[in-house]
């Protein structure tokens, strides 16, 4: 499947659009769904969700009018953020909030899911059935191959929780099963490992394998599905925090964010201080895709390899075209990754880095001059 970008005019992708802070990203198959603010002043800035269809069209689904727990259709809903994506087979998204995990039907409805409802938003480690459920900073989230269950990363509670769907049954699958800070570096199985604060997390179904990026721990992580058997794949073993690319152990990563793979199974991570796209092979071995870090070395310039710069790249995903999608969130952009054939190009997809507010609060556009066709 290749996505095809078709102009008359010109070949800007999406004209004119606009996004602030952009931080998460999901495909379905063929529509990207975008977690980002609208600019409202210097310091206020309500969460939305966006979407860009196909044919190039950017809709808001919901959010955009404050930021809060509120449950409804379109603008009427709000949420503090969204921290992680996930679509499942019917279209509906649900998303990572504060401590919970909220869900979004198709016509923009959001409702809560697990975790507690408003006004009793609080934070503890409570395995339960929906919003009876307590988590503790939810971040990445991520299907299995059936979209029976959804795996998060409970970020403060050092572990990674179990949803059933559509049930919303809530377990303990990795990790130390205590409130609070049980953070640590340790392999094992189940609540007998431990992690320390997992950001994002993919599943590999053709390994029936979860690979989790740990933003503290500085690593990436291997568990198995079922089982929960956690073992090291790449970074340091004790948090050690650096740019190092090498294989396994030896490599270093410097606060990850965010994990996806492609076809041929090579995980590709983002790190919000190193500023790059990182590749991650079966065997473990770190190499840099774009981007480059030494001291101050963000930036927005699109090119090859690290001659790239990207500023705070907060979630990556794998688009149906093969293409890797980049938040860059400091550079309120959407980027592409062209990694086909051993390409590291880095080009900018639609946003602006620029500073001037009236450029940060995206219309929902419908560009004549884009046609999005997947053959």
């Amino acid at each position: 499947m290749s996505l095809l970008i078709k102009s008359t005019t010109d070949l800007t992708p999406l004209g004119a659009s606009r996004i602030y802070l952009p931080n998460s990203l999901c495909w379905d198959n063929t529509d990207l769904y975008i977690g980002s603010y609208v600019y409202v002043g210097p310091v206020t800035y309500y969460p939305v969700i966006r979407k860009v269809d196909r044919f190039g069209r950017v809709t808001t689904l919901c959010g955009g009018a404050g930021a809060g727990h509120v449950n409804g259709q379109g603008a009427t809903a709000q949420f503090a953020y969204t921290g992680g994506m996930a679509v499942d087979n019917a279209g509906n998204v649900y998303f990572t909030d504060g401590s919970g995990i909220r869900k979004m039907t198709p016509d923009g409805t959001v409702s809560d899911f697990v975790g507690p409802a408003a006004p009793a938003v609080t934070t503890g480690h409570t395995n339960g059935t929906g919003t009876a459920a307590r988590f503790n900073g939810t971040s990445g989230l991520v299907f299995d191959a059936t979209c029976a269950n959804l795996y998060v990363c409970d970020y403060n509670n050092h572990c990674i929780r179990k949803v059933t769907v559509p049930g919303g049954v809530v377990s303990d699958f990795a990790g130390v099963a205590a409130p609070g800070n049980a953070s640590g570096y340790t392999d094992g199985t189940g609540t007998g490992a431990s992690f320390n604060a997992p950001s994002d997390l993919v599943f590999d179904a053709a390994f029936a394998t979860l690979y989790v990026a740990e933003f503290m721990g500085e690593c990436v992580r291997k568990v198995t599905v079922p089982g929960a058997v956690v073992t090291h794949h790449a970074g340091g073993l004790a948090g050690e925090q650096d740019y190092v690319n090498a294989t396994g152990s030896a490599a270093r990563f410097n606060d990850l964010t965010s994990i996806c793979f492609d076809a041929n199974g090579y995980l590709y991570t983002t790190e919000i201080m190193n500023q790059a796209v990182r590749r991650v092979n079966t065997a473990g071995k770190v190499s840099t895709v774009v981007g480059c870090w030494t001291s101050n070395m963000a930036g927005f310039v699109d090119g090859y390899g690290t001659k790239a710069r990207l500023h705070g790249p907060s979630d990556i995903a794998l688009g149906p075209d093969g293409v890797l999608y980049v938040a860059d969130r400091d550079n309120h952009a959407v980027r592409k990754v062209y990694i086909a054939g051993g390409n590291r190009a880095l080009v900018t997809w639609f946003g602006t880095p620029y500073a001037d507010p009236a450029y940060m609060d995206v219309p929902d556009t419908a560009p004549t001059s884009i046609v999005l066709d997947v053959q």
